[in-house]
């Protein structure tokens, strides 16, 4: 994908075939996504502009506690099932 910003627009080629022209927005880090530009431009646009950010993961002391057990209880169990 090659861009190609001019004084009035922003031409976005891809494989040297012109796919979209955008006026040039005011201001940084603007986003135009049109409709005719293919499917799924239009829904995308606006999830990315208003999209809540995700839960916090769940904290290690949130966690359910395991239990701890005395190596000795291994130990007889590997002693009755070893021929």
């Amino acid at each position: 994908m090659e861009i190609e910003r001019g004084e009035e627009a922003v031409r976005i080629y891809h494989r040297g075939t012109l796919v979209a022209t955008h006026p040039r927005l005011e201001g940084k880090y603007r986003l135009a996504i049109l409709p005719e530009h293919g499917p799924g431009a239009l829904p995308r646009n606006p999830r990315r502009l208003h999209a809540t950010p995700p839960p916090p993961a769940p904290r290690l002391s949130a966690l359910p506690e395991a239990e701890v057990r005395d190596l000795a209880v291994y130990e007889a169990l590997i002693a009755e099932v070893a021929p």
